[in-house]
């Protein structure tokens, strides 16, 4: 499995989730589907492209507006 196996949607809808519903942080989320150690590499690409910003920790990404 790699980075490019995990839709950029579904990243940023677990991203949504945490924000607005309280939902657990990304990587547990969809760590049923994905190795947590990949959700976290793919977010930070999605950080480096600008599609997601973090403060302290990526765990915490939200989508850029």
């Amino acid at each position: 499995m790699k980075i490019a196996d995990i839709p950029d949607a579904e990243i940023l809808a677990a991203c949504d989730a945490f924000h607005k519903r309280g939902a657990p942080a990304p990587d547990i989320v969809l760590a049923d589907k994905y190795p947590p150690k990949l959700i976290l590499a793919k977010m930070q690409k999605m950080s480096d492209q600008g599609k997601i910003d973090y403060g302290v920790s990526l765990r915490t990404a939200w989508v850029s507006a």
